[in-house]
C-alpha cells in the first residue's frame, strides 16, 4: 500500500520537475518563439557594391531584404534613406527611417548628416542645421558634414556663414583637400583673392593632382590678380589631370594674355571641338581672330557665338566692328543695333555701341 501510494506521487514530481526544467513535453508543445538571423556579410557587402557601381533600384531592392532579415540594423537603415532621398527624391520614408536609426543609435553622424539634408529639402531649415551640426559633434574628424552643410548654406546665398562652417571643418578635419577647396572657391564668391588663392595652394599641397584646383586657382591668379605667368603652370597640369573644354579654353586666355598667340588658338579650338556650344571659348576664337585682324575667321566665328547665345551683346558689337574693318557697313548696322539694345541693360556697359551706330550710319549714307 505505501508503495502504491509513493509512486504516483514520485511520478507526478518527475513530470513537473522536468516540465520546470525543459519546458513542457512534446505531447502539448506550444509555438516556438521566431529568432532572426543576422544577414549575412556578403549581403551586406553586395548591397554596397551594388550602390557604388550605381545600380540604384538592385541596391534598393538589396537593402530592404536586408532589414526584412534584420529590423535592427542601422547600417541599412541609413543607407536605404540616402536611396529613397537620391534617386526617388521620396523625404518622407526616408525621414521616417533616419528617425529609426537614431532612435536606436543616437550618435550615428551618417544618420544626422542625411537627416539634415532630407530635412533641408523639406524647407526646415532649423532642423537641418541642427542635424548638421549634430553630425559634426558626433564625428569632427568626418569632412562630409561640414561640406553638405556649407553647400547649402552657399545655395542660399549664405556665403560668409559657409565660410565660418568650413574654416571649422577645415580646422578639425586632418589634411582634407576638399574642404580647403570649398573654402577657397566661398571666398572667391566673397572676393577674397588672396585668401582664395592660399586655400587653393593648401588643397593643392594635400593632393597635387586636384584637377579643379588647379583650374579655379589659375582662373584666380590671371584673373583677378593678374598674375598670368604664376597661372600657366596650374593651367598645364589642370589640362593633364582633366582635359576638358572648361580647362583648355583657361589656359587658351592665358596663354592670349602673354602673347603666345597659337598655343592659345589651339586651346580654343580643342575646347570648341569639345564642347561646340561653349559659347565663351567661341567668343574669345573670335576676340583672338580679331586681333590678328583675319576678318573671315573672325565673322564666322562670332556668327558661331552669336547662333548658341544670340543675346551675346559683345559678341554683336565685335561682329559689327569685323564686319565695318571687312568694309560691310549694311550688314554692321543691325549687329550695332542689337548689340546696343542688350548692352544697355547690362550694368557697367563698357562699348560705346552708340557712337559705333552713327559711324556706321555716317558711312552709309557716303
Amino acid at each position: 500500500a505505501w508503495i502504491a501510494r509513493w509512486r504516483p506521487r514520485d511520478w507526478r514530481w518527475r513530470w513537473w520537475a522536468s516540465v520546470k526544467r525543459q519546458g513542457p513535453p512534446m505531447m502539448c508543445p506550444t509555438k516556438p518563439k521566431k529568432v532572426t538571423a543576422p544577414p549575412p556579410p556578403a549581403a551586406l557587402s553586395r548591397a554596397q557594391k551594388l550602390a557604388r557601381s550605381g545600380k540604384n533600384r538592385l541596391a534598393i531592392s538589396a537593402y530592404e531584404d536586408l532589414l526584412k532579415r534584420d529590423p535592427d540594423d542601422v547600417d541599412a537603415m541609413v543607407a536605404l534613406a540616402g536611396l529613397y532621398f537620391d534617386v526617388n527624391q521620396d523625404a518622407a520614408p526616408a525621414l521616417k527611417l533616419l528617425e529609426t536609426a537614431l532612435e536606436r543609435v543616437p550618435d550615428n553622424w551618417l544618420a544626422w548628416t542625411y537627416r539634415g539634408i532630407v530635412t533641408w529639402s523639406m524647407g526646415d531649415r532649423q532642423q537641418a542645421i541642427v542635424a548638421f551640426r549634430s553630425a559634426s559633434q558626433f564625428a569632427p574628424q568626418q569632412p562630409r558634414p561640414y561640406l553638405d552643410w556649407a553647400r547649402r548654406l552657399k545655395s542660399l546665398g549664405q556665403i560668409d556663414e559657409a565660410v565660418e562652417v568650413l574654416e571649422t571643418g577645415s580646422a578639425a578635419v586632418e589634411d582634407n583637400a576638399r574642404l580647403f577647396y570649398e573654402l577657397g572657391s566661398c571666398l572667391k564668391e566673397l572676393k577674397r583673392y588672396d585668401d582664395c588663392a592660399r586655400a587653393l595652394r593648401e588643397s593643392l599641397r594635400i593632393d597635387p593632382d586636384f584637377a579643379d584646383a588647379h583650374v579655379t586657382l589659375g582662373a584666380v591668379l590671371n584673373d583677378f590678380l593678374k598674375r598670368p605667368a604664376e597661372a600657366l603652370p596650374h593651367m598645364d597640369r589642370a589640362v593633364q589631370l582633366k582635359p576638358n573644354a572648361i580647362s583648355y579654353h583657361n589656359r587658351g586666355v592665358i596663354r592670349a594674355r602673354l602673347g603666345d598667340l597659337e598655343p592659345a588658338e589651339e586651346d580654343f579650338l580643342a575646347a570648341v571641338e569639345l564642347d561646340k556650344a561653349y559659347v565663351k571659348a567661341l567668343y574669345n576664337l573670335g576676340l583672338l581672330y580679331h586681333k590678328q585682324e583675319n576678318w573671315k575667321k573672325a565673322v564666322e566665328i562670332y556668327r558661331r557665338a552669336i547662333e548658341v547665345k544670340p543675346e551675346y551683346a559683345e559678341a554683336h558689337c565685335n561682329l559689327g566692328h569685323v564686319l565695318m574693318r571687312a568694309d560691310k557697313p549694311q550688314e554692321a548696322l543691325p549687329h550695332f543695333e542689337r548689340g546696343h539694345e542688350l548692352g544697355s541693360k547690362i550694368a557697367g556697359w563698357r562699348y560705346p555701341s552708340a557712337e559705333w551706330i552713327e559711324n556706321c550710319n555716317r558711312r552709309l549714307e557716303e
